[in-house]
C-alpha cells in the first residue's frame, strides 16, 4: 500500500535533504569543511536514498512504514486510510513523515559520527 510511487518518495527526500542541508550549514554543493551534498539517480536496486556514506534500503523503509501502518490501524482501524485533508491522503502524509524521520536519523548519525571522529 505504501510503496506505490518511488518518484514521489524521491522528491520528498530531495526536499528533506535540502532542508537538512540548510540546517547543518551546508552552502550550495558543499561547506567550508568539505562536506558535499550530491543528488543522484544511480541508486542500487533496493536503495531508496543515500546521505553521505549512509544508505537507506527499501527493506528498512518498509519496516518503518509497516510499523507506522500497524500503529494507526490498531488505534483507528483500517478505514483510517480513506481519510484525506485538503486533497492530501493520510497515506501520503505518513509516507512523507516516515521518510523525513529516517532522513533525519541518518543525518544525525552522520553528524555524530563526524563529531566523534569514528568510522563505522
Amino acid at each position: 500500500m505504501f510503496f506505490k510511487n518511488r518518484c514521489h518518495i524521491t522528491a520528498v527526500l530531495v526536499a528533506g535533504v535540502l532542508g537538512i542541508s540548510m540546517v547543518t550549514g551546508l552552502t550550495a554543493c558543499g561547506s567550508s569543511d568539505g562536506t558535499k551534498v550530491v543528488f543522484t539517480t544511480g541508486f542500487g536496486k533496493n536503495e531508496v536514498f543515500r546521505i553521505g556514506d549512509e544508505s537507506c534500503s527499501k527493506a528498512e523503509i518498509m519496516i518503518y512504514l509497516t510499523t507506522t501502518q500497524n500503529q494507526y490501524e490498531n488505534v483507528y482501524g483500517t478505514e483510517i486510510w480513506n481519510t484525506s485533508l485538503n486533497g492530501v491522503t493520510l497515506e501520503d502524509n505518513v509516507k512523507e513523515t516516515v521518510l523525513a524521520r529516517i532522513a533525519q536519523i541518518k543525518t544525525m548519525y552522520l553528524l555524530a559520527k563526524r563529531e566523534r571522529g569514528h568510522v563505522g
